[in-house]
């Protein structure tokens, strides 16, 4: 089931929202005033939930991305 939260919520407490996501909360339904909505997740969560539409070693390959975009970020 979803928590759900309004994007005005998400602005105004971003933090606490990535802190319970990272405590296994979630996923989020976040609903803005024009009726868009979008879904926010842990990572883990979209591995066990969407895990199989990718192929083998996708995954690895992606976090070693994000692994090097983080440590050119860490560089700036």
């Amino acid at each position: 089931s979803f928590t759900t939260d309004s994007l005005t919520e998400i602005k105004n407490d971003l933090d606490t929202i990535c802190d319970r996501i990272e405590h296994g909360e979630g996923p989020f339904l976040i609903s803005s005033n024009d009726g868009q909505q979008m879904v926010m997740m842990g990572w883990e969560e979209y591995w066990n939930l969407f895990g199989l539409l990718h192929s083998p070693g996708e995954r690895e390959k992606i976090e070693e991305e994000c692994r090097r975009r983080e440590n050119c970020a860490k560089k700036m």
